[in-house]
């Protein structure tokens, strides 16, 4: 049998996180909390089925701030070792020192800066823009590093600083929209939603880009429930809230909070 290329990457990377886990769990078993690197959506989902097989473990995912799609894993717990520890996050502000005469600056020229300095991408979390302004989620043993190296972002002159707090974000707040879906379909709520035909929102399924809940979704008559975080690459993430009843012609109008990318 011949396997693809995006099926034997697929095995490697499912076998790159099976080894982390087996590591994480080694360390825990010795005392101590174990933390990954960032995870992106298909390696987090990964981890979520490696998981299933280590029902013992104290585990959490989290990024920096809630639905964070980046996340670190965090294995143990204070109940199960008495102690707590905090996750090796740290969340860098990268401002320019003139806003008067900066570039548009986006998430690719905030990311491309950092990458250019040689750090790695599992080091990076998420990266939120507002008001040509960067906060980016870092590992906490590359947030000095990052502020002391990264002097520019395009032709930016920049100044950073570590946070000790997170701030309030404007762009991270979702908008409300209504829509209305014959039923609770994936596929339909997703096409209602971003304004899509039924037949281009079903594409978007076998080219995995849709995780539910950080889980990747590869069936589009899946039935969403309220509160569920549905991501999709390229597009963003949305939640159903709520239903607002139904329509004359009986479909479901939903109130949907939609974060853009």
């Amino acid at each position: 049998m011949v396997r693809s290329k995006k099926g034997a990457t697929a095995l490697m990377e499912g076998k790159r996180m099976a080894k982390t886990l087996r590591d994480m769990a080694y360390q825990y078993e010795r005392g101590q909390y174990s933390f990954s690197h960032f995870l992106g959506l298909a390696e987090r989902s990964d981890m979520y089925r490696e998981l299933q097989e280590w029902e013992t473990l104290p585990w959490e995912f989290f990024g920096g701030m809630e639905d964070c799609e980046r996340v670190v894993l965090r294995i143990g717990s204070e109940d199960s070792l008495g102690y707590d520890m905090p996750y090796p996050i740290a969340l860098v502000i990268i401002a320019p020192k003139n806003a008067k005469f900066a570039d548009e600056l986006g998430h690719r020229d905030f990311l491309g800066s950092i990458l250019s300095l040689g750090l790695e991408r599992d080091s990076i979390g998420d990266i939120f823009v507002e008001d040509n302004i960067g906060y980016v989620f870092c590992l906490d043993t590359v947030a000095a590093y990052l502020v002391e190296n990264l002097e520019r972002v395009r032709h930016t002159a920049v100044n950073c600083k570590i946070l000790d707090e997170v701030p309030a974000l404007k762009s991270t707040e979702p908008e409300e929209k209504t829509v209305q879906a014959a039923s609770y379909r994936i596929d339909l709520v997703l096409a209602k939603v971003y304004n899509l035909s039924r037949g281009n929102a079903s594409e978007l399924f076998p080219e995995k880009k849709i995780f539910v809940d950080g889980r990747l979704c590869e069936d589009p008559g899946r039935e969403l429930k309220p509160g569920e975080l549905v991501s999709v690459r390229g597009f963003g993430r949305f939640r159903i809230r709520e239903e607002l009843g139904l329509s004359r012609k009986g479909k479901h109008n939903l109130a949907v909070e939609v974060t853009p990318r």
